[in-house]
């Protein structure tokens, strides 16, 4: 998960100099550009092992259609602070979602948090609705090295 991903980068020293996160519909794709402070590139041979090994994808894992369109999740990464999750969930909640489950992983002062929500039933179908939430959430993790998804 994304969450595991950055909890990897950052429990091994690293610093997340740029993330993108881009989905075609089925597939997601997680980009991170990551340097070792201050030396820059990461060329340590366990650090790189443990990269590898915490990006590999089980491909045993079986995932259903339905079970993907079932629900909206939002991804958050940014910087931590105090109320930062429950003011996320409340907006949510208050633009009429229903808040399925939550994930969240703190490092000092960084935070990663995936929440799966349901509008009425369903993933959230209004494009509108959905990128205000996106937008509002971003500036609430505060701009500058925020990510949402």
């Amino acid at each position: 998960t994304l969450i595991e991903v950055v909890q990897c980068l950052t429990e091994l020293g690293l610093s997340i100099r740029r993330a993108r996160i881009s989905s075609d519909g089925g597939w997601f794709v997680d980009e991170f550009f990551v340097t070792e402070t201050p030396k820059g590139k990461v060329v340590d041979a366990r650090k790189l092992g443990l990269i590898k090994k915490i990006l590999n994808v089980d491909i045993t894992e079986v995932h259903h259609k339905s079970d993907k369109e079932s629900c909206t999740v939002f991804e958050l990464a940014g910087r931590d602070r105090i109320g930062l999750l429950a003011s996320s969930l409340e907006l949510l909640a208050a633009s009429g979602c229903d808040i399925l489950s939550a994930a969240v992983w703190t490092f000092h002062n960084r935070v990663a948090v995936v929440v799966a929500v349901m509008d009425r039933g369903m993933p959230i179908q209004d494009t509108g609705k959905l990128q205000r939430l996106q937008q509002i959430l971003y500036e609430m993790l505060g701009k500058n090295d925020a990510v949402v998804n």
